[in-house]
């Protein structure tokens, strides 16, 4: 529901199985461990990095205690995961890199292998480290392909399109854009592809395209708004204001 776009009644559904597991006792169980990562991932698509975080850190910590190294996997994957849209890619790179020995301990080929994959590229991108990043980025569209993975290919498309607009190949750009635009959309995952347009719109604008920009700005800002996503809808409605100003 929160990928989809239903970010309240989908947040509201993993505060009540977490809020359950306490009261059952079970918050350093199995029930609890779980209960954590499903309300960090309804906060990743909510666009609250923060308390991903610290839903996947208690997840991790719990994990350990219990010995528990899939869910020290998954939790160490998402705390990279909201440290990257938290803008703290070298700590970001630190818990990926630990999620993907952890799963080298278990044998590889794990749940969400192809979706970190598509973080780290993000994470190498948001470092800076431009031409890894479209490398790493490429990559998981040839892995995802053959997983059916659309998420982490979404992911990876938007990866691929920003690394390219900072490498000035507009062009190219943008259809990686409307690619990773387009798959997130035929998945359902909603607020991922509304974010893709923020991408897109930030290209477009800063090669002095307003009138384009503005159409994937305000596209944008219709999911986030209809979702309830106050934080994001204010960012894109300040790049609308600073436009209609210049």
């Amino acid at each position: 529901m929160a990928a989809r776009g239903q970010y309240a009644a989908g947040r509201a559904l993993g505060e009540r199985a977490w809020e359950q597991a306490h009261r059952a006792g079970d918050m350093k169980s199995r029930r609890g461990l779980v209960s954590h990562l499903y309300l960090s991932y309804i906060c990743l698509h909510g666009g609250d990095p923060a308390q991903m975080l610290r839903q996947s850190r208690q997840a991790v910590e719990g994990a350990e205690m219990l010995s528990d190294w899939v869910f020290v996997y998954i939790g160490s994957g998402f705390c990279g995961w909201a440290l990257s849209r938290l803008g703290q890619p070298e700590e970001g790179v630190q818990n990926m890199e630990h999620a993907q020995a952890t799963s080298q301990r278990l044998g590889g080929h794990l749940l969400f292998q192809d979706t970190f994959a598509a973080v780290s590229s993000e994470l190498a991108l948001a470092d800076g480290r431009v031409e890894e990043a479209l490398a790493r980025a490429e990559a998981v569209v040839d892995e995802a392909r053959e997983v059916g993975g659309m998420l982490s290919a979404g992911l990876a498309q938007r990866v691929w399109g920003q690394a390219l607009a900072r490498l000035e190949h507009r062009e190219e750009a943008e259809a990686h854009l409307a690619e990773s635009w387009q798959i997130l959309l035929s998945g359902e995952a909603l607020l991922e592809a509304a974010r893709t347009q923020v991408a897109w719109g930030l290209l477009c604008s800063n090669h002095g395209d307003l009138s384009s920009a503005q159409r994937h700005f305000l596209e944008a800002a219709t999911q986030f708004e209809t979702s309830g996503l106050t934080k994001e809808l204010e960012i894109v409605q300040n790049y609308l204001a600073q436009m209609g100003s210049s």
